[in-house]
């Protein structure tokens, strides 16, 4: 890749439950199973945009996909 001409795809995973939480126990750790089923049914959606932008429709993606 070398530059900055690709497209990011970025996942976020909310704020930290408390200030005190360990950041990267946040980031790194497990879904609750409540955030874990919500994702997976999200995964049709994650797929399609996936393909868009694969297929150069990047603008579309973020149109239809972005929450």
């Amino acid at each position: 890749m070398g530059g900055e001409n690709f497209p990011r795809i970025r996942i976020g995973v909310g704020a930290k439950p408390h200030p005190d939480y360990d950041l990267a126990a946040w980031v790194l750790g497990k879904f609750p199973a409540e955030d874990a089923k919500a994702l997976s049914g999200r995964y049709p959606d994650l797929e399609a945009a996936a393909k868009l932008i694969m297929d150069g429709k990047l603008s579309l993606a973020q149109s239809k996909y972005n929450g």
